[in-house]
């Protein structure tokens, strides 16, 4: 009973069926049913686990849109298609961020822009990417807006701001010409190492900006700028691209493909395996019937031996019967003999 409610919830799998023969089941219900539970089993929970490898992100599927601005959102990582026209870089802004190195001493270096420099024309650069880009940091996308300012005016911008107390130079006197925004077509800014400054009555004043006193000053630079990479969104095209998960329907169809064939695989193992076990005790019940015939056959063997035996006996009793019942006769016609001679 047990088993056909079973059987109405879990319908027996097609290969445990003898479908070119008989069409009954290869086993016994009682032994075929643990085998079907074990491959539903099985089978709902390789789906379940298919399911979930199809969803990881490995098997995300790359969206890409093409656009002339950079911000797009909803998981979208935006990448110029070409270098940017000053360091020369195809960084998107999140690699960019990851490639920037601080200021320290192997990124802030001495130069000069001069062919026959003096002490004068050396001056502190601070390279913020890789050497593959030996380009000085920048401030300003445009540096024309210093245009027309003095030295004074200039450190009072907001990301100039703390550069002239962190120089160490009399901060007192009204011209500090160590800001250096020339070269490269003012593009960079540099920190000169000797600085020039005009004290009262016109007495020039050199103080002296050592490579410590610079990587302090640029790592405030820095600060001020906030986003050394903002660069990064400011040159377009940009290959937009963001990774998703399947749609549901493929890694649920990708899943159920994957667990049907273990489940096919597993069930015909299974069959071949119910298969031998029922062939193995049909091979079984046939050696004990023919030991049984072979031993009620020698039973039967035995008793006829037995009644010969007794058909034998009984013959040599019957013959000694008759040897008796003549002997008895012998003896009663001589008696009758006697009698009649008196």
């Amino acid at each position: 009973m047990k088993g056909v409610q079973i059987s109405k919830i879990l319908p027996v799998p097609e290969n445990f069926y003898d479908i070119k023969k008989t069409c009954n089941l290869i086993a016994t219900p009682a032994t075929i049913y643990p085998y079907t539970v074990a491959l539903y089993v099985a089978g709902i929970a390789s789906f379940a686990s298919f399911f979930l490898y199809y969803s990881q992100e490995s098997n995300y599927l790359k969206e890409t849109v093409v656009q002339s601005t950079h911000e797009l959102g909803d998981g979208f990582v935006c990448t110029p298609l070409q270098p940017d026209s000053y360091f020369g870089l195809s960084f998107n802004h999140e690699e960019c961020s990851k490639a920037v190195r601080p200021p320290s001493s192997e990124t802030v270096t001495i130069a000069t822009g001069a062919a026959n420099p003096g002490p004068m024309d050396y001056y502190y650069e601070y390279i913020p990417f890789p050497p593959a880009s030996n380009v000085a940091l920048r401030a300003f996308d445009d540096f024309s807006i210093l245009d027309g300012l003095t030295s004074e005016e200039m450190f009072e911008l907001p990301v100039f701001k703390g550069l002239k107390d962190a120089s160490g130079c009399d901060k007192n006197l009204p011209q500090h010409w160590y800001l250096s925004t020339g070269g490269l077509g003012r593009s960079q800014v540099t920190f000169q190492q000797y600085v020039n400054t005009n004290g009262n009555g016109g007495v020039q004043i050199t103080c002296q900006i050592s490579k410590d006193t610079a990587i302090e000053m640029f790592s405030i630079l820095v600060k001020n700028i906030g986003d050394i990479c903002a660069f990064t969104k400011q040159n377009p095209p940009y290959s937009c691209a963001r990774q998703v998960p399947p749609p549901f329907l493929q890694r649920s169809s990708l899943a159920y493909a994957n667990a049907a064939l273990l489940y096919g695989v597993m069930s015909a193992f299974f069959a071949q395996m119910l298969y031998r076990s029922a062939v193995k005790d049909v091979e079984s019940a046939i050696e004990e019937s023919l030991s049984e015939s072979l031993s009620t056959d020698g039973d039967l063997r035995s008793l006829v031996r037995k009644l010969r035996l007794t058909v034998d006996q009984l013959r040599t009793g019957q013959d000694q019967l008759r040897t008796g019942q003549g002997t008895h006769e012998e003896l009663i016609q001589k008696l009758l003999s006697k009698e009649g001679g008196r």
